[in-house]
């Protein structure tokens, strides 16, 4: 998905003025889209024939949303986000705190553009288990509750924090296909992995940050976190050879294989 089509979308469901730069300010510096991607790679795989720019966008606006009230003061305190300063440092707190708000509410309005209504009540049901008190959230309020946490604990909310809005990708890409072939099960699994091996090569990249040795898997333990990693991947590579999906394993996999080489 190339950031400058998600931003015209973007446009669409904000204010034009002074407030829509607040709202897009991280969007300048858009990272890696790696969610928009993964739909991307696995839609192909399951031969939708279907608009996936309104999931794309869901996941990447909803996002955008979680890093911005993650970066207040009363949540994790971060002053720089993607390498520019966060958004609360950029303009101010208050304007911060209303702009995760737009973004949360512009989200779920682009699942509204999916053109079958029933396909897109599903994504509705299914974007507030991932995302609201059940997943995503929960994973932040676990994640701010203690500031010492065991393996145990940092891999939970590492399964709720990120993990869920990754299920939401493959899960999304499941109920549109209506290949009655599929299992959900084997693609909420799908999610949950790729998720997992995401978040768990970020914590390797940020061992070394201040205050990793309280919420880093690898930090605490990097044997035990070699040791998931390669056997999530092996499990990952398992379930897309089940399904065919070429283009997810590839995309995945040139992601993570080299990581996993220099662990």
């Amino acid at each position: 998905m190339e950031n400058q089509k998600l931003e015209n979308y973007l446009k669409k469901k904000l204010p034009t003025h002074s407030f829509n730069d607040v709202c897009t300010y991280l969007f300048q510096n858009p990272g890696k889209l790696f969610r928009s991607h993964f739909i991307e790679k696995l839609a192909s795989d399951l031969e939708l024939d279907k608009d996936i720019l309104p999931l794309c966008a869901f996941v990447e606006v909803h996002h955008t949303y979680t890093l911005i009230h993650d970066d207040l003061p009363a949540m994790d305190d971060d002053d720089f986000r993607r390498g520019i300063k966060s958004t609360h440092i950029q303009y101010d707190e208050a304007s911060a705190i209303l702009a995760g708000d737009a973004l949360l509410n512009a989200s779920y309005a682009f699942l509204a553009d999916i053109s079958d209504s029933k396909d897109s009540q599903n994504l509705l049901r299914l974007s507030s288990w991932c995302c609201g008190a059940k997943g995503l959230i929960s994973g932040q309020y676990f994640d701010l509750k203690e500031h010492r946490k065991s393996f145990e604990e940092i891999l939970r909310i590492h399964e709720l924090k990120t993990s869920r809005l990754f299920q939401f990708c493959s899960l999304a890409c499941f109920y549109l296909s209506h290949d009655t072939q599929l299992l959900a099960k084997d693609f909420m699994r799908l999610g949950a992995l790729i998720g997992l091996i995401f978040q768990i090569l970020d914590d390797y990249q940020d061992r070394d940050e201040p205050g990793a040795e309280y919420n880093n898997l690898f930090s605490i333990d990097h044997a035990r976190s070699k040791s998931l990693l390669i056997s999530l991947n092996s499990r990952f590579q398992a379930l897309t050879q089940k399904y065919h999906l070429e283009n997810t394993f590839n995309f995945i996999e040139g992601y993570s294989k080299s990581q996993i080489d220099q662990i």
